[in-house]
């Protein structure tokens, strides 16, 4: 068996332990998660303040706008790419891309609405390197629970998921952007849950496992699962 169907067995007997579940359809809904704005300026996130004052989003580092900066052969270069979160939680993502010459550039937000996209010069369409909302914040091992194993196993979106950029490619990034380690301490986790299931999880498994729970299956109202 090779590591990448290793890792998605282990995303998904640790899911089932966990008693979660996502579908293909609820991942590719996750942008219609109340919170997460179909669009927003690059100003707004630059400005936008919570009540007591501090910064409601943060830039993220390179190593996490890494997986929003993947080449896809267009007028302007994709290697810039900002990615944004909220402050709180790191659950709306939004990532602008640099258009025009240095003298009249812009950031502009990636989206996958194509319409959108059509009538706002600030609106760039981009299925692979847009912003996805988050169900587990980037310091959760929910995240790769929840998050990632879902974009490496379907892409961002149904047009994403493509013959040029398939499920192994999608794999080979992940590790070349967050190194074999993650794919170990999951192989990790997934021995102790299934050895040691009715002892209590380590910490960093319980953490906001409530949240993240109620979050996913709010992804999921009203939808068919498929």
């Amino acid at each position: 068996m090779g590591q990448l169907q290793k890792f998605l067995d282990a995303c998904e007997i640790a899911m089932d332990r966990l008693g979660l579940s996502i579908t293909r359809r609820e991942h590719y809904n996750r942008n219609n998660q109340p919170e997460q704005k179909a669009q927003i300026s690059y100003f707004d996130v630059l400005t936008a303040r919570e009540k007591d004052g501090s910064h409601k989003y943060k830039m993220a580092g390179d190593g996490e706008s890494y997986f929003h900066r993947f080449d896809t052969r267009t007028l302007y270069t994709d290697k810039y790419n900002a990615k944004w979160v909220s402050t709180a939680g790191e659950r709306e993502e939004y990532v602008f891309k640099y258009v025009g010459s240095s003298q009249l550039g812009q950031f502009a937000m990636l989206t996958d609405d194509g319409a959108l996209a059509q009538s706002n010069p600030f609106i760039v369409e981009s299925h692979r390197n847009l912003g996805t909302y988050n169900f587990a914040s980037s310091d959760d091992i929910l995240h790769v629970l929840m998050d990632i194993c879902p974009w490496v196993k379907w892409g961002n979106t149904a047009a994403d998921n493509s013959l040029s950029w398939t499920k192994h490619d999608r794999f080979a990034a992940m590790k070349e952007g967050l190194g074999l380690k993650i794919y170990k301490g999951l192989e990790q986790i997934t021995r102790k849950i299934e050895v040691k299931w009715e002892e209590a999880l380590p910490d960093f498994l319980n953490k906001n496992i409530g949240d993240a729970s109620d979050n996913l299956f709010l992804a999921s109202a009203g939808t068919d699962r498929i």
